[in-house]
């Protein structure tokens, strides 16, 4: 879960993007624009985040960064 906080008169809208791909479709979860939750975690799922908040005088975003690390079956076979 990525929580991302704005404040600013005028109130600003909140989105989220992945840099250099796009939102996972029908895992991704948005709830009231601040948090962003990725269900099912898989490792192509992992990069660069970013939530942007505009409002008639601009935008300001950050960048948050997703690592994934796969996990070794016990009982795997090499």
């Amino acid at each position: 879960v990525f929580f991302c906080s704005v404040s600013g008169n005028p109130g600003a809208q909140l989105s989220w993007i992945k840099v250099n791909g796009s939102l996972p479709i029908n895992r991704t979860k948005v709830s009231s624009g601040c948090l962003l939750q990725i269900k099912d975690i898989r490792l192509e799922d992992a990069g660069k985040y970013k939530c942007v908040a505009r409002n008639l005088l601009g935008k300001d975003e950050e960048t948050a960064n997703l690592v994934v690390q796969s996990r070794l079956c016990k009982d795997a076979k090499m």
